[in-house]
């Protein structure tokens, strides 16, 4: 669910494809600047406490480039990285399929 405005919220749950566990997760919105910036809050997670995703789009012609940066996590930890990466195949995909 996705409720796009400042003050707004992100929810979604991921949901592990090996062992079909659930994984919800919940954003304010603090920045929205269309179609330029999106910036979200995290809820209080238990593991590291809050995050905050920033998302760029830059004009390119015909093409956009997106900066994504995402946390702070601890050392080691590459769950968030392994999803994004696995958000973004799924997205080229979509596209490509569009098309």
């Amino acid at each position: 669910r996705v409720d796009l405005r400042v003050g707004g919220r992100w929810e979604v749950t991921m949901v592990r494809r090996d062992t079909g566990e659930e994984f919800p997760a919940g954003y304010d919105i603090v920045e929205l600047v269309v179609p330029e910036l999106l910036v979200l809050r995290s809820d209080p997670m238990p593991q590291f406490g809050t995050t905050v995703t920033r998302v760029e789009f830059f004009d390119h012609g015909p093409k956009t480039r997106m900066t994504l940066t995402d946390g702070p996590y601890p050392p080691g930890f590459t769950h968030a990285e392994q999803g994004w990466n696995e958000s973004f195949e799924k997205l080229a995909t979509a596209i490509a399929t569009a098309r």
